[in-house]
């Protein structure tokens, strides 16, 4: 899935009918306006902002989130632990961004 902007594509509609209004034949006219209808009947998602976090080494055995405070506590045979991409806790992308 991927995320558009509804709105700006209705724009591009909008414009592309003006630039080939008196040249777009009946079949062209038609499938504009169901493509707009379409994208108007779409259904919508709420989208939050990505979270981007780091793990803070606090000791040999532990990781935090820096966004949440979630703590991971490494056994004695993860020496050579390889870090989660996300929290587990607060989903945060670990990209090392804050």
């Amino acid at each position: 899935m991927r995320l558009i902007d509804a709105d700006a594509l209705k724009e591009k509609f909008k414009t592309c009918r003006n630039e080939y209004n008196g040249v777009m034949n009946t079949d062209g006219a038609c499938a504009m306006i169901i493509a707009q209808r379409v994208l108007n009947d779409a259904p919508t998602i709420e989208a939050e902002p990505v979270k981007h976090g780091k793990w803070d080494n606090t000791t040999d055995s532990c990781r935090i989130c820096n966004q949440c405070g979630v703590s991971i506590v490494l056994c004695d045979t993860c020496k050579d632990w390889t870090p989660l991409s996300y929290c587990p806790n607060c989903g945060a992308k670990m990209d090392g961004g804050v």
